[in-house]
């Protein structure tokens, strides 16, 4: 039977056959994860594709005894599915910040598709380069190239334009780990949250962020 839940919630198995949506729905599980806990684990063997249903993951990694996060992925995404198709084991941690629902795709179907289905390896290779490209222009270069301040008024916009859709959202990240994604001290994040706050760029409560002045955090994004 196949399930036309998924088939209705990605566009990227729209571009399959029937018999290939069939083989597709013998092959997938649906599971529930709490905020907080890990759903893939650097070392572990890469046996599922991830697609979110519900729900918002960060990807991330140590490096050199510190914590850093790569990205934050939402509903509808698949999460480090670059990272995943060519390799035996995981390299990314993947972790839920908020109550998630996931379709758990057998990656050796997800393979077979791609080598068997033009259309659907195409979508895929979208898929990844869009998240690449989306890491580049929203990660890499606001790290390498902003300011302290910068880099979290550049995450802010991120986390509205890309992750959560609106300029009024919850944001679901500590602020030990907004300090970990723009690779800046906890204090700083506090301190510049604050600072955005008293400029009216921002309305913050707890973790209840209100962007009310947009232009002017791009501003500051766009400050080397």
């Amino acid at each position: 039977m196949v399930n036309t839940e998924l088939l209705q919630e990605c566009k990227l198995f729209q571009s399959l056959r029937k018999e290939e949506q069939e083989l597709l729905s013998l092959n997938i599980t649906k599971v529930q994860y709490m905020m907080g806990e890990p759903i893939v684990k650097i070392g572990e063997f890469a046996n599922h594709v991830l697609f979110i249903v519900k729900g918002y993951v960060k990807i991330h990694t140590d490096y050199k005894n510190k914590s850093l996060i790569i990205s934050i992925s939402p509903p509808g995404s698949f999460p480090g599915l670059s990272t995943m198709i060519g390799v035996p084991k995981h390299r990314l941690n993947i972790t839920a910040i908020d109550d998630t629902v996931m379709y758990l795709i057998n990656i050796n179907i997800f393979r077979t598709l791609i080598e068997t289905n033009g259309c659907f390896a195409m979508e895929a290779l979208q898929i990844v380069n869009d998240s690449l490209l989306q890491f580049i222009e929203h990660n890499l270069m606001s790290l390498t190239h902003n300011n302290i301040h910068g880099r979290l008024a550049n995450i802010l916009l991120f986390l509205s334009e890309k992750i959560f859709f609106s300029d009024h959202f919850d944001l679901l990240l500590s602020r030990k780990e907004l300090s970990q994604y723009a690779n800046i001290s906890r204090e700083n994040v506090i301190k510049i949250l604050y600072e955005f706050s008293h400029e009216g760029i921002i309305k913050l409560n707890s973790k209840n962020i209100k962007i009310v002045n947009p232009d002017q955090l791009r501003r500051y994004a766009e400050i080397s």
